[in-house]
């Protein structure tokens, strides 16, 4: 039972390592209108509610999330899941067009990555 535990936290302490270098990486975005970037600023924080519950962590802070890009009324982003045979797919895709709807976008497009 301590073995599992340890082996959770050590899953838990690298996704967070690797998250504060992939938060680094989300693509800096061109300043066209405030409101624009106030809508990115709130999918992005609904984004960090989705929680991986295998790990415990955010999908923003795991890395899974690449390339927001948004486009008037729509946002675009690209899902990278951890395993080609991760089981929560389609939740962490409800979860994030759900998320962009409540933002104030009326489309989201979602291209899952290294999963089929």
């Amino acid at each position: 039972m301590s073995k599992k535990v340890k082996s959770r936290r050590s899953v838990r302490k690298s996704a967070q390592k690797s998250a504060q270098k992939s938060a680094r990486k989300i693509p800096t975005r061109r300043r066209e209108s405030a409101a624009k970037d106030r809508r990115l600023d709130v999918f992005i924080n609904k984004l960090k509610k989705i929680i991986d519950p295998h790990t415990g962590v955010n999908i923003i802070d795991m890395g899974l999330v690449k390339d927001v890009k948004v486009h008037k009324d729509s946002v675009a982003l690209v899902f990278v899941p951890t395993s080609p045979f991760c089981p929560l797919v389609h939740y962490f895709v409800e979860a994030m067009d759900d998320a962009a709807r409540k933002s104030g976008f009326k489309d989201c497009k979602i291209t899952v990555k290294g999963c089929d």
